[in-house]
């Protein structure tokens, strides 16, 4: 767990106290944008405070000015990180054995959403459930970036192409659909089955979706 700055009466509305080394004001940023995601992943946008946010992360609410400017401003920051953080998923996968890059992919998503439930949880009801203004911070700040980075990694070269008549959007709307709703639905589907879902159900589950996305979109007999 982090170590986060105890907060004090000295610091000035808006900057952080002087006595705080760069280590310490990274780790209050890090903090305040943890805090936001656990709660935006909880309620919607309207129902999460500035005062809870640096509540939960154990800071002094004035950085939550000095760093994000306003609630909203941290709102956007952290759709920001979750984009950046998938993206990192996917740069950091093993691309060394594989044909296409659909197994990467889809694994990149599950370990996020595996990480972190409540994310999925997050993206979904701001898309389906809230204002057209949270919506679309959804789709500009994380939907839009991680669709554009997927696609760069279908279409290289150097991998098996798709199949003829493909429009690789709709695979991407396939792969993270696929990946988020085993975790999105996780209490249902336990209430369907009568027991709780482990690890290797989620396996299979995953290996399932890839072995369809493989067999659905990708040329297998085109060569490398």
């Amino acid at each position: 767990m982090p170590m986060f700055v105890t907060p004090t009466e000295s610091r000035k509305p808006g900057r952080p106290s002087k006595s705080l080394n760069s280590d310490e004001k990274n780790q209050s940023r890090k903090a305040l944008l943890e805090a936001a995601r656990a709660l935006f992943a909880k309620d919607p946008y309207a129902k999460v405070s500035t005062r809870k946010i640096a509540e939960r992360a154990g800071v002094n609410p004035a950085l939550i000015r000095y760093y994000f400017i306003n609630k909203d401003g941290l709102y956007q920051q952290m759709l920001t990180g979750m984009a950046e953080e998938l993206q990192s998923h996917i740069l950091n996968s093993d691309w060394s054995e594989v044909s296409s890059p659909i197994e990467p992919i889809v694994r990149s998503y599950a370990a996020m959403f595996a990480k972190e439930p409540g994310v999925a949880k997050l993206i979904f009801r701001e898309l389906l459930l809230n204002d057209e203004g949270s919506r679309s911070k959804v789709i500009d700040l994380v939907i839009r970036p991680d669709r554009e980075f997927v696609l760069k990694f279908l279409q290289a070269s150097h991998f098996k192409p798709l199949k003829p008549g493909v429009n690789p959007v709709f695979l991407v709307l396939h792969i993270m659909g696929s990946t988020v709703l085993p975790y999105l639905m996780k209490e249902s589907i336990e209430e369907v089955e009568g027991e709780s879902l482990t690890h290797d159900h989620f396996e299979q589950m995953i290996q399932q979706s890839i072995q369809f996305l493989e067999t659905a979109f990708i040329d297998q007999e085109k060569s490398e």
